[in-house]
């Protein structure tokens, strides 16, 4: 089930990232404990649930608030 649901996050992570305010997308569990397609948004906007879609392939998906990421250099602190 999760290389199921990693290869569906695959296809649709370029499509989701190009969406205003995402900055990532992973797998997880949604509130429900089942497996989800997790979409990472810096802050979350009610426009998002407008935007994303419930489900990918029947898999579900979640919006979580992560704020800025920030790639650090190998080596550097902060």
């Amino acid at each position: 089930m999760e290389e199921k649901i990693r290869k569906i996050k695959d296809k649709y992570t370029p499509q989701l990232i190009k969406h205003k305010g995402v900055v990532g997308v992973g797998i997880g569990k949604n509130e429900e404990g089942q497996m989800a397609i997790v979409i990472m948004v810096e802050k979350e906007l009610p426009i998002h649930e407008e935007i994303i879609p419930k489900s990918l392939e029947g898999i579900p998906t979640k919006i979580k608030e992560v704020g800025v990421i920030k790639a650090l250099k190998i080596g550097e602190d902060k």
